[in-house]
Protein backbone atom coordinates (compact mmCIF):
# COMPACT_ATOMS: atom_id res chain seq x y z
CA UNK A 1 0.00 0.00 0.00
CA UNK A 2 1.24 3.50 -0.78
CA UNK A 3 2.41 5.68 2.13
CA UNK A 4 0.03 8.47 1.13
CA UNK A 5 -3.22 8.08 -0.77
CA UNK A 6 -6.66 9.59 -1.33
CA UNK A 7 -9.84 7.59 -1.33
CA UNK A 8 -13.62 7.89 -1.18
CA UNK A 9 -14.93 6.56 2.12
CA UNK A 10 -18.07 6.03 4.16
CA UNK A 11 -17.66 6.81 7.86
CA UNK A 12 -18.68 3.75 9.89
CA UNK A 13 -17.99 4.82 13.49
CA UNK A 14 -15.46 6.60 15.68
CA UNK A 15 -13.86 6.31 19.12
CA UNK A 16 -12.29 8.90 21.36
CA UNK A 17 -8.51 8.53 21.56
CA UNK A 18 -6.25 10.40 23.94
CA UNK A 19 -7.21 13.91 25.02
CA UNK A 20 -8.28 15.43 21.71
CA UNK A 21 -7.95 12.77 18.99
CA UNK A 22 -10.40 10.28 17.58
CA UNK A 23 -10.05 6.92 15.82
CA UNK A 24 -12.29 6.85 12.77
CA UNK A 25 -13.37 3.61 11.07
CA UNK A 26 -13.73 4.14 7.32
CA UNK A 27 -15.19 1.85 4.68
CA UNK A 28 -13.16 2.97 1.66
CA UNK A 29 -13.79 2.39 -2.00
CA UNK A 30 -10.30 1.06 -2.87
CA UNK A 31 -8.58 0.08 0.40
CA UNK A 32 -11.15 -1.88 2.40
CA UNK A 33 -11.79 -1.02 6.05
CA UNK A 34 -9.30 1.56 7.30
CA UNK A 35 -8.85 2.68 10.91
CA UNK A 36 -7.28 6.11 11.08
CA UNK A 37 -6.40 8.66 13.73
CA UNK A 38 -7.87 12.13 13.24
CA UNK A 39 -5.68 14.37 15.40
CA UNK A 40 -7.29 17.22 17.29
CA UNK A 41 -10.76 16.42 15.95
CA UNK A 42 -12.38 16.92 19.37
CA UNK A 43 -11.08 20.48 19.73
CA UNK A 44 -13.49 23.34 19.09
CA UNK A 45 -11.31 24.70 16.30
CA UNK A 46 -10.75 21.35 14.58
CA UNK A 47 -10.47 21.62 10.81
CA UNK A 48 -12.49 18.42 10.44
CA UNK A 49 -15.66 19.82 12.04
CA UNK A 50 -18.56 17.36 11.77
CA UNK A 51 -17.27 15.68 8.63
CA UNK A 52 -16.26 12.47 10.39
CA UNK A 53 -19.65 11.44 11.77
CA UNK A 54 -21.24 8.10 10.83
CA UNK A 55 -23.29 8.05 7.60
CA UNK A 56 -21.12 10.71 5.94
CA UNK A 57 -19.37 10.07 2.60
CA UNK A 58 -16.00 11.80 2.50
CA UNK A 59 -12.97 12.22 0.28
CA UNK A 60 -10.01 11.54 2.57
CA UNK A 61 -6.25 11.89 2.48
CA UNK A 62 -4.49 9.18 4.51
CA UNK A 63 -0.93 8.56 5.56
CA UNK A 64 0.14 5.02 6.43
CA UNK A 65 3.14 4.69 8.70
CA UNK A 66 4.55 1.69 10.53
CA UNK A 67 1.74 1.26 13.02
CA UNK A 68 -1.63 -0.42 12.57
CA UNK A 69 -3.44 2.93 12.40
CA UNK A 70 -3.32 5.34 9.48
CA UNK A 71 -3.29 9.10 9.99
CA UNK A 72 -6.13 11.10 8.50
CA UNK A 73 -4.69 14.36 7.23
CA UNK A 74 -7.72 15.81 5.40
CA UNK A 75 -11.39 15.08 4.80
CA UNK A 76 -13.88 16.74 2.46
CA UNK A 77 -17.59 16.01 2.68
CA UNK A 78 -19.13 14.52 -0.46
CA UNK A 79 -22.57 13.66 0.93
CA UNK A 80 -23.92 13.66 4.47
CA UNK A 81 -26.95 11.62 5.55
CA UNK A 82 -26.35 11.98 9.29
CA UNK A 83 -29.03 14.57 10.02
CA UNK A 84 -31.59 12.70 7.91
CA UNK A 85 -31.02 9.49 9.87
CA UNK A 86 -30.22 10.16 13.53
CA UNK A 87 -33.65 11.55 14.46
CA UNK A 88 -35.47 8.40 13.33
CA UNK A 89 -35.00 5.18 15.30
CA UNK A 90 -36.08 3.05 12.32
CA UNK A 91 -33.69 4.77 9.92
CA UNK A 92 -30.86 4.82 12.45
CA UNK A 93 -31.00 1.10 13.24
CA UNK A 94 -31.36 0.26 9.55
CA UNK A 95 -28.36 2.40 8.57
CA UNK A 96 -26.28 0.94 11.43
CA UNK A 97 -27.15 -2.56 10.23
CA UNK A 98 -25.91 -1.72 6.72
CA UNK A 99 -22.62 -0.37 8.10
CA UNK A 100 -22.11 -3.33 10.45
CA UNK A 101 -22.66 -5.92 7.72
CA UNK A 102 -20.51 -4.03 5.21
CA UNK A 103 -17.66 -3.76 7.71
CA UNK A 104 -17.79 -7.47 8.58
CA UNK A 105 -17.93 -8.53 4.92
CA UNK A 106 -15.04 -6.31 3.81
CA UNK A 107 -11.76 -8.20 4.07
CA UNK A 108 -8.36 -6.68 3.30
CA UNK A 109 -8.51 -4.38 0.28
CA UNK A 110 -11.81 -5.84 -0.94
CA UNK A 111 -14.03 -2.76 -0.74
CA UNK A 112 -16.69 -3.76 -3.23
CA UNK A 113 -19.42 -3.01 -0.69
CA UNK A 114 -18.52 0.65 -0.18
CA UNK A 115 -20.69 2.06 -2.96
CA UNK A 116 -23.50 -0.44 -2.31
CA UNK A 117 -23.55 0.51 1.37
CA UNK A 118 -23.59 4.23 0.52
CA UNK A 119 -26.51 3.68 -1.89
CA UNK A 120 -28.45 1.73 0.74
CA UNK A 121 -27.91 4.45 3.34
CA UNK A 122 -28.99 7.12 0.85
CA UNK A 123 -32.20 5.20 0.21
CA UNK A 124 -32.84 4.83 3.93
CA UNK A 125 -32.09 8.49 4.62
CA UNK A 126 -34.47 9.77 1.96
CA UNK A 127 -37.20 7.17 2.53
CA UNK A 128 -37.04 6.33 -1.18
CA UNK A 129 -39.18 9.12 -2.64
CA UNK A 130 -40.66 8.49 -6.06
CA UNK A 131 -38.09 9.47 -8.67
CA UNK A 132 -35.06 8.62 -6.52
CA UNK A 133 -32.56 6.14 -7.96
CA UNK A 134 -33.80 3.42 -5.63
CA UNK A 135 -36.45 1.20 -7.20
CA UNK A 136 -37.82 0.35 -3.74
CA UNK A 137 -39.69 3.68 -3.79
CA UNK A 138 -43.00 1.90 -3.34
CA UNK A 139 -46.06 3.80 -2.16
CA UNK A 140 -44.16 5.91 0.35
CA UNK A 141 -47.10 8.12 1.30
CA UNK A 142 -49.38 5.12 1.86
CA UNK A 143 -46.70 3.44 3.96
CA UNK A 144 -46.35 6.49 6.19
CA UNK A 145 -50.06 6.30 6.93
CA UNK A 146 -49.67 2.65 7.87
CA UNK A 147 -47.93 3.30 11.20
CA UNK A 148 -45.17 0.79 12.03
CA UNK A 149 -44.94 -0.43 8.48
CA UNK A 150 -44.24 3.08 7.24
CA UNK A 151 -41.55 3.86 9.80
CA UNK A 152 -39.98 0.44 10.26
CA UNK A 153 -41.01 -1.86 7.43
CA UNK A 154 -39.49 -0.07 4.46
CA UNK A 155 -36.04 0.49 6.01
CA UNK A 156 -36.03 -3.19 6.95
CA UNK A 157 -36.76 -4.22 3.37
CA UNK A 158 -33.88 -2.05 2.13
CA UNK A 159 -31.49 -3.57 4.67
CA UNK A 160 -32.60 -7.08 3.72
CA UNK A 161 -31.90 -6.30 0.08
CA UNK A 162 -28.41 -5.04 0.88
CA UNK A 163 -27.60 -8.02 3.12
CA UNK A 164 -28.86 -10.76 0.82
CA UNK A 165 -26.98 -9.24 -2.13
CA UNK A 166 -23.82 -8.96 -0.02
CA UNK A 167 -24.17 -12.64 0.88
CA UNK A 168 -24.56 -13.55 -2.78
CA UNK A 169 -21.51 -11.47 -3.71
CA UNK A 170 -19.48 -13.39 -1.14
CA UNK A 171 -20.50 -16.69 -2.78
CA UNK A 172 -23.16 -17.48 -0.16
CA UNK A 173 -26.26 -17.09 -2.32
CA UNK A 174 -29.09 -18.99 -0.59
CA UNK A 175 -31.24 -21.47 -2.44
CA UNK A 176 -34.74 -20.00 -2.25
CA UNK A 177 -36.84 -22.22 -4.53
CA UNK A 178 -35.58 -25.79 -4.93
CA UNK A 179 -34.59 -27.79 -1.87
CA UNK A 180 -30.99 -26.96 -0.98
CA UNK A 181 -30.41 -30.56 0.12
CA UNK A 182 -32.00 -32.74 -2.56
CA UNK A 183 -33.00 -30.33 -5.32
CA UNK A 184 -36.74 -31.04 -5.08
CA UNK A 185 -38.53 -28.16 -6.86
CA UNK A 186 -40.39 -25.79 -4.58
CA UNK A 187 -41.94 -23.72 -3.31
CA UNK A 188 -41.08 -25.01 0.17
CA UNK A 189 -42.07 -23.85 3.63
CA UNK A 190 -38.86 -24.24 5.64
CA UNK A 191 -35.47 -22.55 5.61
CA UNK A 192 -32.23 -23.94 7.03
CA UNK A 193 -29.05 -21.82 7.03
CA UNK A 194 -26.89 -24.91 7.59
CA UNK A 195 -28.44 -26.63 4.56
CA UNK A 196 -28.00 -23.53 2.40
CA UNK A 197 -31.57 -22.35 1.98
CA UNK A 198 -35.05 -23.71 1.44
CA UNK A 199 -35.61 -27.34 2.39
CA UNK A 200 -38.40 -29.80 1.63
CA UNK A 201 -40.28 -31.66 4.36
CA UNK A 202 -38.18 -34.80 3.81
CA UNK A 203 -34.84 -33.00 4.16
CA UNK A 204 -35.85 -30.51 6.84
CA UNK A 205 -33.25 -30.63 9.67
CA UNK A 206 -34.01 -29.86 13.32
CA UNK A 207 -34.15 -26.14 14.00
CA UNK A 208 -35.18 -25.16 10.47
CA UNK A 209 -37.28 -22.01 10.28
CA UNK A 210 -40.92 -22.39 9.22
CA UNK A 211 -41.76 -19.73 6.64
CA UNK A 212 -44.60 -18.86 4.26
CA UNK A 213 -43.52 -19.46 0.69
CA UNK A 214 -44.08 -15.77 -0.03
CA UNK A 215 -41.19 -14.80 2.24
CA UNK A 216 -38.70 -16.89 0.25
CA UNK A 217 -40.09 -15.39 -2.94
CA UNK A 218 -39.62 -11.89 -1.53
CA UNK A 219 -36.02 -12.70 -0.54
CA UNK A 220 -35.42 -13.88 -4.12
CA UNK A 221 -36.89 -10.63 -5.48
CA UNK A 222 -34.62 -8.56 -3.25
CA UNK A 223 -31.53 -10.55 -4.16
CA UNK A 224 -32.18 -10.21 -7.89
CA UNK A 225 -33.25 -6.53 -7.95
CA UNK A 226 -36.85 -7.41 -8.77
CA UNK A 227 -38.13 -4.37 -6.92
CA UNK A 228 -41.08 -3.95 -9.26
CA UNK A 229 -42.33 -7.30 -7.97
CA UNK A 230 -42.11 -5.99 -4.39
CA UNK A 231 -44.03 -2.87 -5.41
CA UNK A 232 -46.66 -4.98 -7.17
CA UNK A 233 -47.06 -7.15 -4.08
CA UNK A 234 -47.47 -4.04 -1.95
CA UNK A 235 -50.00 -2.51 -4.34
CA UNK A 236 -51.96 -5.77 -4.65
CA UNK A 237 -52.18 -6.19 -0.90
CA UNK A 238 -52.89 -2.53 -0.24
CA UNK A 239 -50.24 -2.59 2.46
CA UNK A 240 -52.17 -5.21 4.40
CA UNK A 241 -50.95 -7.06 7.47
CA UNK A 242 -50.39 -10.12 5.25
CA UNK A 243 -47.79 -8.24 3.20
CA UNK A 244 -45.92 -7.27 6.36
CA UNK A 245 -46.22 -10.78 7.79
CA UNK A 246 -44.39 -12.04 4.72
CA UNK A 247 -41.86 -9.16 4.90
CA UNK A 248 -41.18 -9.89 8.59
CA UNK A 249 -40.65 -13.57 7.80
CA UNK A 250 -38.30 -12.61 4.94
CA UNK A 251 -36.32 -10.54 7.44
CA UNK A 252 -36.11 -13.55 9.79
CA UNK A 253 -34.66 -15.61 6.92
CA UNK A 254 -32.05 -12.96 6.12
CA UNK A 255 -31.07 -12.54 9.79
CA UNK A 256 -30.66 -16.28 10.37
CA UNK A 257 -28.64 -16.69 7.20
CA UNK A 258 -26.22 -13.80 7.78
CA UNK A 259 -25.66 -14.86 11.39
CA UNK A 260 -24.86 -18.40 10.25
CA UNK A 261 -22.27 -17.31 7.70
CA UNK A 262 -20.64 -14.66 9.85
CA UNK A 263 -20.51 -17.01 12.82
CA UNK A 264 -21.70 -14.18 15.04
CA UNK A 265 -24.78 -12.10 15.69
CA UNK A 266 -25.10 -8.59 14.28
CA UNK A 267 -26.76 -6.69 17.08
CA UNK A 268 -28.01 -3.84 14.90
CA UNK A 269 -29.96 -6.27 12.72
CA UNK A 270 -31.44 -7.97 15.77
CA UNK A 271 -32.72 -4.60 17.00
CA UNK A 272 -34.80 -4.38 13.81
CA UNK A 273 -36.67 -7.62 14.49
CA UNK A 274 -40.32 -7.71 15.53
Amino acid sequence: MRQNYRDRALVVRHYDYGEADRIVVLLTRDHGVVRAVAKGVRKNKSRFGGRLAPFVVVDVQLYVGRGSLASLTSAETIRSYNQLIVDSYAKYTAACAVLDVAEKFTIGDDASLCDAAADAIEDIAHSWPVGAHSSLAAATASCVRDGRQGSDGLPTLRVDKFVVQALANEGWEPQLFSCAACGEPGPHHAFSPSAGGAVCSACRPPGALSVPEGSLRMAWWLMHDCDQSVRDAWNTSGGSSEFWRIADSCHDVVVRYVHWHLGMKVRSIELMEG
